[in-house]
Protein backbone atom coordinates (compact mmCIF):
# COMPACT_ATOMS: atom_id res chain seq x y z
CA UNK A 1 0.00 0.00 0.00
CA UNK A 2 1.01 3.42 -0.88
CA UNK A 3 1.82 6.01 1.90
CA UNK A 4 -0.60 8.07 0.16
CA UNK A 5 -3.37 5.17 0.01
CA UNK A 6 -2.65 5.17 4.02
CA UNK A 7 -3.62 8.48 4.68
CA UNK A 8 -7.11 8.22 3.06
CA UNK A 9 -10.37 6.34 3.96
CA UNK A 10 -9.63 3.10 4.26
CA UNK A 11 -9.22 0.53 1.88
CA UNK A 12 -12.47 -0.80 -0.10
CA UNK A 13 -14.65 2.85 0.79
CA UNK A 14 -16.92 3.72 -1.78
CA UNK A 15 -16.42 6.67 -4.48
CA UNK A 16 -18.34 8.62 -6.44
CA UNK A 17 -17.05 10.67 -9.53
CA UNK A 18 -17.93 14.23 -10.05
CA UNK A 19 -16.66 16.18 -13.05
CA UNK A 20 -14.44 13.54 -14.23
CA UNK A 21 -12.49 13.12 -10.52
CA UNK A 22 -13.19 9.64 -9.00
CA UNK A 23 -13.15 10.49 -5.02
CA UNK A 24 -13.17 8.12 -2.24
CA UNK A 25 -15.23 8.75 0.93
CA UNK A 26 -16.25 7.04 4.00
CA UNK A 27 -19.41 7.72 5.62
CA UNK A 28 -19.64 6.41 9.44
CA UNK A 29 -22.07 7.39 12.41
CA UNK A 30 -26.12 8.41 12.41
CA UNK A 31 -27.49 11.75 12.91
CA UNK A 32 -26.15 15.34 11.09
CA UNK A 33 -23.99 15.15 8.82
CA UNK A 34 -20.60 16.30 9.28
CA UNK A 35 -18.26 16.32 6.31
CA UNK A 36 -14.75 16.91 6.70
CA UNK A 37 -12.29 18.55 4.24
CA UNK A 38 -8.55 18.14 4.40
CA UNK A 39 -5.18 19.90 3.86
CA UNK A 40 -3.30 19.46 0.87
CA UNK A 41 -1.29 15.96 1.13
CA UNK A 42 -3.06 15.13 3.77
CA UNK A 43 -6.01 12.02 3.48
CA UNK A 44 -9.29 11.78 5.45
CA UNK A 45 -7.48 9.83 7.86
CA UNK A 46 -6.53 13.37 9.86
CA UNK A 47 -10.59 12.84 11.34
CA UNK A 48 -9.85 9.38 12.62
CA UNK A 49 -9.94 10.71 16.22
CA UNK A 50 -13.10 13.37 15.50
CA UNK A 51 -14.96 10.65 13.89
CA UNK A 52 -14.86 8.07 16.34
CA UNK A 53 -15.45 10.58 19.17
CA UNK A 54 -18.68 11.71 17.56
CA UNK A 55 -20.12 9.30 15.40
CA UNK A 56 -22.73 8.31 17.98
CA UNK A 57 -24.09 11.69 17.41
CA UNK A 58 -23.73 12.46 13.81
CA UNK A 59 -22.88 11.15 10.49
CA UNK A 60 -19.10 11.54 9.65
CA UNK A 61 -18.32 11.99 6.27
CA UNK A 62 -14.71 11.79 5.40
CA UNK A 63 -13.82 12.96 1.89
CA UNK A 64 -10.32 12.48 0.44
CA UNK A 65 -9.12 15.47 -2.62
CA UNK A 66 -8.06 14.51 -5.85
CA UNK A 67 -4.60 12.76 -5.91
CA UNK A 68 -4.65 12.37 -2.07
CA UNK A 69 -5.57 9.17 0.00
CA UNK A 70 -7.80 6.69 -2.13
CA UNK A 71 -9.13 9.18 -5.34
CA UNK A 72 -8.13 9.71 -8.11
CA UNK A 73 -6.11 12.33 -10.11
CA UNK A 74 -8.05 15.42 -11.35
CA UNK A 75 -6.61 17.16 -14.76
CA UNK A 76 -7.66 20.30 -13.37
CA UNK A 77 -5.03 22.42 -10.66
CA UNK A 78 -5.98 22.26 -7.08
CA UNK A 79 -7.31 25.65 -6.02
CA UNK A 80 -10.23 26.74 -3.60
CA UNK A 81 -12.41 27.82 -6.15
CA UNK A 82 -12.03 23.75 -8.09
CA UNK A 83 -12.40 22.07 -4.64
CA UNK A 84 -15.58 24.33 -4.01
CA UNK A 85 -16.95 23.05 -6.81
CA UNK A 86 -16.13 19.31 -6.58
CA UNK A 87 -17.39 19.66 -3.33
CA UNK A 88 -20.73 20.64 -4.39
CA UNK A 89 -20.58 18.17 -6.55
CA UNK A 90 -20.01 15.57 -4.02
CA UNK A 91 -22.89 17.06 -1.70
CA UNK A 92 -25.40 17.14 -4.44
CA UNK A 93 -23.86 13.33 -5.79
CA UNK A 94 -24.71 11.85 -2.08
CA UNK A 95 -28.12 13.72 -1.70
CA UNK A 96 -26.38 15.15 1.54
CA UNK A 97 -27.83 18.85 2.48
CA UNK A 98 -27.43 21.42 4.90
CA UNK A 99 -23.74 19.61 6.54
CA UNK A 100 -21.47 20.91 9.16
CA UNK A 101 -18.49 21.71 7.11
CA UNK A 102 -15.07 20.78 9.04
CA UNK A 103 -11.34 22.06 7.29
CA UNK A 104 -8.09 22.88 8.04
CA UNK A 105 -6.08 24.61 5.09
CA UNK A 106 -8.00 24.39 1.81
CA UNK A 107 -10.19 22.33 3.46
CA UNK A 108 -11.22 25.01 5.52
CA UNK A 109 -11.04 27.73 2.49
Amino acid sequence: MSLRAETGVPAGSPTVVVDGVTLAYDRRGEGPPVVCLTAIQHGARDFDALAARIAHRFEVIRLDWPGHGRSGADSQPASAARYGALLAGFLEALDIREPILVGNSIGGG
